[in-house]
Order: structure tokens, then sequence, then C-alpha cells
């Protein structure tokens, strides 16, 4: 594990000299020796959600289903009420998405409020991972998971749904690539494929070059 870390350590300070060392071909885009194009994106946890979606789609879906469980056994009890459902389920849902609001919070305040972003794309893939000084931050996280994990009951869930996203490096080679959507206004690019879609964003002075190269190298219909 150590010698992993170690490694990992490596690698990203060894980007962080190629981009040191790059030519600018935008505002916040630069091509690397190697080849690669490689910039970095804050993403505010508040004004962009997608975390907090995320997470409390899942957390309320468990609710739901402990609800739905809940309401089977008191029918088969011959204890069912309508009413005696509906408060329960309010009770259910309102506990998830208030131990996840607390959790997301705490979250984003480890953070600093935002989440920074390297991508990097080549000829072949487009490769995300969240920048060196947020990943060392995240060491302190598994109280968080812990805590989330009480609801949960799944301390490997929480720490994914958390941390997964974040921590590890992420890449799509771009003959996968099915199709892809453009959304200006919150500097977002989604290409799809068989899976999960990949989110690439890019401030406004560096969008058209990687919505250019993106189209340039996904296969054409």
């Amino acid at each position: 594990m150590a010698k992993k870390t170690s490694s990992s350590r490596k690698a990203k300070a060894n980007v962080e000299k190629l981009m040191a060392e790059g030519k600018p071909v935008t505002e916040n885009i630069v091509e690397c020796s190697d080849g690669t194009y490689r910039w970095v994106y804050d993403i505010s946890l508040f004004k962009n959600p997608y975390i907090l979606k995320l997470v409390l789609k899942v957390f309320v879906g468990i609710a739901i289903g402990l609800w739905f469980f809940h309401v089977v056994l008191t029918i088969v009890d011959g204890d069912f009420n309508i009413m005696d459902a509906l408060i329960t389920f309010g009770c259910f849902v309102g506990f998830a998405t208030a131990m996840t609001l607390i959790g997301y919070f705490f979250y984003a305040a480890v953070m600093g409020f935002h989440y920074s972003v390297l991508f990097e794309m080549d000829e072949t893939a487009i490769t995300q991972q969240q920048v060196r000084r947020q990943t060392e931050r995240l060491h302190g996280m598994a109280a968080l998971a812990g805590f989330l994990a009480l609801f949960s009951n799944s301390h490997a869930t929480t720490h994914g749904l958390l941390l997964n996203a974040s921590s590890n490096r992420t890449s799509r080679p771009w003959k996968i690539i099915s199709s892809i959507e453009v959304n200006r206004e919150k500097d977002l690019i989604k290409i799809f494929e068989r899976t999960f879609p990949e989110r690439i964003y890019a401030k406004p002075a560096d969008f058209d070059f990687v919505l250019e190269y993106v189209k340039q190298h996904i296969p054409t219909k």
C-alpha cells in the first residue's frame, strides 16, 4: 500500500512538471512534451451539485427500499395502515436526506468547497483524476465514510460513492464513445458509451478547443 501511494505521488509530481514545462495552446490548456493536452478545472461543490445529486439518489433509494420492506412486514403481520405507512415513508426519506446533506457539507468543507479535476487527452483517450493537493486531503475522509455508513450499513458503498470518483484515475478510449452532449452554460461536454457517461469540463476560453478535439477523435457515424 505504501509503495502504491509513493508511486502515485511520483506520477502526479511528474505530471505537474510536464505541465509547468508545457506549451500553452489556450488560456488554461497546456500541450505537454509527451503529446498530451492537460488542464485543471475547479468544480464548485454547491454551484454544481452533481455529486450531491448522485449521493442523494443512492441514499434515498436505500431509504425507500427499507421502507418498502417495512411495509411488506406490516402487511404480512396484518398491521398495515396507510397513514402510518406514509408517515414512516416521510421519516425514512427525511432521515436519509438529512444525513446525506450533513455528510456532503462535511465533505465539501474538507475539499475547500470545490473539486479540482485534472483532465488529460491524447490521440487515444480522455482521462481525469483529482489534483494532488485534494487527493492528499482524502486520507482524512474515512471518518465521513464511517459516519454515512451508520445509515447505509455498508462502509464500502459509502466510501465508493464519496471518494471513488475523485480519488481514482478514470480513462475513456475515444473508440468506445458513441455520442456527445454539449452544455456551454455549464462548461460541460458529456461523452457517452455503454457504461457510465463521462463528464468533461472546460472553461469558456478553452471550451471550443476541447470540443473540436473530442469531435475529431470520436468514431464517426
